[in-house]
């Protein structure tokens, strides 16, 4: 004879287990010490500290401590080199430095000129000026374009380690300054961040 009820239970019962299995997620403040933290990884709370540690050095610097809102310079972002064993997206730092860099008024960064330009506005704008469709004293003059004064680039790199039961990582995030009038690095500093996590029983 067909159990209705037994029929039920038995399909209940896989909604019941994931229900019960299915963890529970909820937003936290991005700029609190709340997130995760990661051993072998570098996680959002790492990026804003070596952002804002390198950030604030640089702009205490002697070599910008000239410049003003008034009479800023331009410096071009650079590449940030990962040497790590994890992937990582080294814009998360670049574009956070960035960022702070246009705050001080000290810094206009250049989106126009190196491998890493970030927009190609500036030079399809000027060809325009071939298009029979554009007016063209409304395009914009060759030789007006700012090259930059300084170059900013890094590199970032990791050390693993294993000792018993604990295992540890140490990160380095290392930014270089280059004045690209001399081609002499003018500043320089690093931001290390250690990890270490702890496990019972075998494997990591």
């Amino acid at each position: 004879m067909f159990n209705r009820s037994r029929l039920i239970m038995i399909l209940a019962a896989p909604l019941a287990f994931a229900t019960a299995c299915a963890g529970s997620t909820r937003r936290i403040d991005a700029s609190s010490n709340e997130g995760l933290v990661t051993a072998h990884d570098v996680n959002f709370k790492d990026w804003q500290d070596a952002a804002e540690s390198l950030t604030n050095s640089l702009l205490q610097s002697s070599v910008l401590a000239n410049y003003t809102a008034q009479n800023p310079t331009v410096m071009q972002i650079s590449n940030v080199v990962n040497k790590t064993t994890q992937h990582l997206d080294t814009e998360i730092l670049t574009d956070k430095i960035r960022i702070a860099l246009l705050g001080s008024g000290k810094v206009f960064t250049t989106t126009a000129i190196g491998k890493r330009a970030e927009d190609d506005a500036t030079k399809d704008a000027r060809a325009l000026g071939n298009d029979p469709m554009i007016d063209p004293n409304t395009v914009q003059p060759n030789r007006t374009v700012q090259a930059p004064r300084y170059s900013l680039s890094g590199i970032i790199i990791q050390i693993k380690v294993k000792e018993g039961g604990a295992s540890e990582s140490y990160f380095n995030f290392k930014l270089t300054l280059t004045d690209l009038k001399t081609g002499l690095g003018v500043w320089e500093n690093e931001k290390e961040i250690a990890k270490q996590t702890t496990r019972s029983g075998a494997g990591w």
